[in-house]
């Protein structure tokens, strides 16, 4: 409990993302533009936010060279990824090298 006696929970990304999809789908289901006085866009954009916290394999595509890079799994640009790299740099996905560049 913290200070003002109130219980803290602790959420992983995965589980705040689900909670955030329940409240949007709710408030579809009202034809309601605003979750709990907070309105719809801004749930949406948070859980953006989060889910972009959660690391993502980089996806290999074929660049104009001919030349298979890594590149953001999540954003459109293809922006090309460098080993390691723990973020991409374009629109901030966290990427998950798993063993490859540690």
């Amino acid at each position: 409990m913290n200070t003002e006696g109130r219980e803290i929970v602790v959420m992983t990304f995965q589980d705040a993302i689900k909670e955030v999809k329940n409240h949007i789908i709710c408030a579809d289901y009202k034809d309601d533009d605003y979750i709990n006085c907070v309105k719809r866009e801004t749930m949406i954009a948070c859980m953006n936010a989060i889910g972009k916290q959660i690391p993502q394999k980089p996806k290999e595509y074929v660049a104009f060279d001919g030349i298979k890079r890594k590149g953001c799994p999540t954003c459109d640009h293809n922006e090309i990824l460098y080993a390691g790299q723990k973020y991409c740099s374009v629109c901030g996905q966290a990427i998950d090298w798993g063993d490859s560049y540690e």
